[in-house]
């Protein structure tokens, strides 16, 4: 009685293990079925080697299902650096945008009336657009010039469009930035070189 629970136990184990033609509608040939009834015959005999069998199928098992769980996780952990890769893109593109559009307008502005030598410095009252201001240098410092100014104040770099002693103009070239889509544009003042409020400078 003991022995043929054994069989019955290694037969079903067989059939769940290991993949026959009966799986697709077929039956076992003679020579198959002889070679299978055999084996399963000496397995009776060493119960051991099938529980050995049967333990190493559950463990195999087992990792297969860690195995992809990991492989699962790995799958959404670049998911999500894909996405973070395409914001960070995203950004930069604005930002090249912003700056692309604040450079045209700065060069497509009617030409300012001539100026003498003493309103062309930074002594006096001073009036520009800023257009924003980074913790990391976004732009070299060897293409500041006339319509483009950039000051640094402690990790961050302030990038400026153009340099008037008038209010009115710095107001316009505000006015052309943010029609072209530079919402971020505010004047900012100067006097003798030094940030002061737009108040401060106005009442000069």
């Amino acid at each position: 009685m003991k022995r043929s629970f054994l069989f019955i136990v290694l037969a079903v184990f067989a059939f769940a293990i290991i993949p026959t033609t009966q799986s697709h509608g077929q039956k076992l040939s003679k020579s198959d079925a002889k070679k299978w009834k055999k084996i399963a015959k000496n397995y009776t005999k060493n119960p051991a080697a099938l529980k050995k069998m049967t333990e190493e199928h559950r463990q195999y098992s087992r990792n297969n299902a860690q195995w992809e769980s990991e492989i699962e996780q790995l799958k959404r952990s670049i998911t999500d650096k894909n996405h973070r890769i395409e914001g960070l893109q995203d950004e930069a593109a604005q930002l090249r945008t912003r700056l692309s559009n604040a450079e045209a307008a700065a060069t497509q502005r009617p030409a300012p009336q001539p100026i003498s030598q003493s309103e062309d410095s930074e002594f006096g009252v001073r009036f520009k657009v800023q257009i924003g201001a980074y913790e990391d240098k976004r732009i070299s410092n060897d293409l500041e010039g006339d319509n483009l100014g950039l000051e640094g104040e402690d990790s961050l770099q302030k990038i400026l469009i153009g340099n008037y002693s008038s209010y009115d103009e710095a107001k316009q070239l505000q006015e052309q930035l943010k029609n072209i889509g530079v919402k971020d544009a505010w004047i900012v003042s100067y006097k003798d070189g030094v940030r002061v409020s737009i108040d401060e400078a106005m009442n000069n």
